[in-house]
């Protein structure tokens, strides 16, 4: 597994930095104001990555060129059962769902572990196997995971 840490959380994965497997940078998420208004993924660069709009209700959530902008809740939808959530990217449709105490991503259908969200005392871990990078889900999978870790409403 290839594993990715959200670490310095500023109170929360809302405001924190992404490390890579080699501890350096990959990511910032940065959220503006007192009252979150906007999350922003920012690259080492400062260039943004995919933005989450609060003020919106549902939020919205954009990934350019991955992710067109949709609400939140329709991106991450919840199950009848609402035990989990469906996701949909690029044709295939995934689903994340909890596991003792983490979070599993598997794919609908034929189920095939994907990647895994657990968090810990100070920080948020994030494993991905090397079938979702092929998949180019490394992007999405990170926003997910800032939503899914956020502890705030996406419906």
């Amino acid at each position: 597994l290839v594993t990715y840490r959200f670490t310095s959380l500023s109170p929360t994965i809302l405001n924190c930095q992404v490390l890579d497997p080699h501890n350096e940078t990959r990511f910032w998420v940065v959220t503006e104001g007192g009252v979150p208004s906007c999350t922003l993924l920012k690259n080492p660069m400062g260039a943004k990555v995919a933005l989450i709009n609060w003020q919106t209700a549902p939020p919205q959530i954009d990934l350019p060129g991955l992710v067109t902008r949709q609400p939140a809740a329709q991106w991450l939808c919840l199950t009848p059962d609402r035990g989990s959530r469906h996701m949909a990217f690029s044709g295939i449709c995934y689903f994340w769902t909890p596991l003792g105490r983490d979070l599993h991503l598997y794919t609908l259908g034929n189920p095939v572990f994907l990647a895994r969200i657990s968090k810990a005392q100070d920080h948020v871990v994030l494993e991905f196997t090397p079938r979702a990078l092929q998949l180019g889900l490394f992007e999405v999978v990170i926003l997910s995971t800032i939503l899914l870790q956020s502890g705030r409403r996406i419906e």
